[in-house]
């Protein structure tokens, strides 16, 4: 289906119907772009590494430093 004919088909809806569509897009459109904040993350933190590997945690390290924290949390 084309926008166009998407488009006249969205504004038969009743109010409450495009309420309800707007919303899931908007929702949707939320969700897209956390993922792009957290691939823009990681690729920076992967060029970070890359750069200063000294900057990067062993597993091991990652893991007692994580469990440090949840300890403080509990």
């Amino acid at each position: 289906m084309k926008t166009e004919e998407l488009v006249q088909e969205i504004l038969l809806l009743s109010a409450p119907e495009k309420s309800e569509l707007v919303r899931l897009v908007l929702e949707d459109m939320e969700h897209a772009r956390e993922e792009m904040e957290l691939l823009n993350e990681a690729e920076r933190r992967d060029k970070e590494m890359d750069s200063d590997p000294s900057a990067s945690l062993s597993e091991t390290e990652f893991l007692d430093s994580f469990a440090a924290r949840l300890g403080k949390i509990a």
